[in-house]
């Protein structure tokens, strides 16, 4: 459980870093469900040499995650916990959805305690 979890964190920290060069500056623009249907680029996990069982590991606890998401009922979750993956801050993510920064960061604070449930 440890080692997932330290896997985890580090792809989460990969995907951001190489979100972040790529993104734009600013995503308010943008159509929300569009970002909100976006995935993670598996294949840049792949590629930054993780080893496949870990990759497969953390695939299946982002899909887990996401599935318990979709249950609470809660459309904006899903679209949070996306746009946070692929690095985001919290005042893009609030920008992009209209609301201020401390739904988000309570937003997030939900989703942890989603998963922190799902995972005991």
């Amino acid at each position: 459980p440890l080692l997932v979890k330290l896997t985890i964190y580090k792809a989460s920290d990969l995907i951001r870093f190489n979100n972040r060069s790529k993104r734009k500056s600013n995503i308010v623009n943008e159509d929300i469900s569009e970002i909100a249907r976006a995935t993670c680029d598996w294949q840049e996990i792949a590629d930054s040499g993780m080893a496949p069982e870990a990759q497969l590991g953390l695939q299946e606890a982002f899909d887990d995650l996401l599935k318990a998401l979709r249950q609470t009922g809660d459309d904006k979750l899903e679209a949070i916990v996306i746009l946070s993956v692929q690095g985001f801050s919290n005042q893009e993510i609030a920008d992009a959805m209209n609301c201020t920064t401390r739904t988000i960061q309570r937003k997030l604070m939900t989703v942890r305690a989603i998963w922190e449930r799902k995972r005991a």
